[in-house]
């Protein structure tokens, strides 16, 4: 998987990275805005697809794409959140949890 099969498409409030083949939508890495802030709350692969580079590919286009534009990434999607958690080169585009979100 490349990037340049990864397709990006924004609306007002927010967007989404996407993989097409076969004029068949495959996965696809959705995100809405809060302030500057990307806030990931989605991730799906067709069940044919997982396992592979392409999840990470998505995640790796957001963290590309908030690094170029100067925002950071709230990943509350699980998946997002657990590719955060094991990839310490993501951790200039996560943002921190709020005071009241974190774990006693």
């Amino acid at each position: 998987m490349t990037h340049d099969d990864i397709r990006h498409e924004t609306h007002d409030k927010g967007g989404k990275f996407f993989i097409h083949e076969g004029g068949k939508h495959v996965a696809e890495l959705s995100y809405s805005m809060a302030g500057k802030d990307m806030f990931v709350d989605h991730t799906y692969v067709a069940p044919e697809k997982r396992g592979g580079d392409i999840a990470p590919s998505l995640v790796a286009a957001a963290v590309e794409m908030a690094r170029r534009e100067g925002r950071m990434i709230i990943p509350a999607c699980p998946y997002v959140k657990d590719v955060f958690d094991k990839t310490p080169a993501y951790a200039d585009v996560r943002r921190p949890p709020a005071k009241d979100d974190e774990e006693d």
